[in-house]
Parts: C-alpha cells; sequence; structure tokens
C-alpha cells in the first residue's frame, strides 16, 4: 500500500501516514493516478476504488493544510468519477472528518445503486 509513497512529497507521505493513525490501516487504499505530482495521492475506499478522495497540498504549503476533491463512480461514462464536492482543510482531524463522510455516505449511495 504504502509504496506509491515513495515519489510523493514529505507533506503527502505525512499525511497519509497520519490518516493510517487515525482510521486504520485497512480504512482506505491508496490509488495513485497522479504518480507525476508528488503533492498530490488518491485514497479510496478499500470496497470500492470509485469512492476516491483526491488529496493535494500544492496550494496549501504556506499553511500546511490539504486540498480535497471528493469523487464518486460515474455509472454509464467513459470518465469513471463524478466531481461530488471539494475542500481547503487546514488540519489532519478536518481532512479524517471529511475522509469518514465521504467513504461512508457513498457507500451507502451506492450500495443502494449496484
Amino acid at each position: 500500500m504504502y509504496s506509491a509513497l515513495s515519489d510523493k512529497s514529505d507533506a503527502i507521505q505525512q499525511a497519509v501516514w497520519q490518516l493510517t493513525a487515525k482510521l486504520g490501516n485497512t480504512y482506505f487504499d491508496i490509488v495513485d493516478y497522479w504518480t507525476d505530482d508528488a503533492d498530490a495521492i488518491g485514497i479510496a475506499h478499500p470496497d470500492n476504488h470509485g469512492i476516491l478522495a483526491y488529496i493535494s497540498t500544492c496550494y496549501l504549503k504556506e499553511s500546511g493544510g490539504y486540498y480535497v476533491a471528493l469523487k464518486l463512480p460515474k455509472y454509464h461514462s467513459s470518465f469513471p468519477y463524478k466531481d461530488m464536492r471539494s475542500h481547503d482543510v487546514q488540519s489532519i482531524n478536518g481532512l479524517a472528518a471529511i475522509m469518514l463522510m465521504h467513504f461512508n455516505m457513498g457507500h451507502i449511495a451506492n450500495s443502494r445503486c449496484a
């Protein structure tokens, strides 16, 4: 899971380690569609990688915050995701809270549609 972090910035690596400490090491999978961006990573629901959070530290480096874009599966389309919301978050606790809500609500919504 963590091999995808080897080419990532220290801020992204720390964010993943802190999220793992807060949420547990089975709560999410790393899906790195942004391999060329050292300041971004994808975190997905382990049961459905269509429930995804794109996390970036690029625009908030000075403040130490995170930009997170939440995505859900988009069925019947050539692009696999639909954008839900995005947030600028100033703490790892805020990022963990957003991840918890997104993963839980996304999983419930998509289990009804399947």
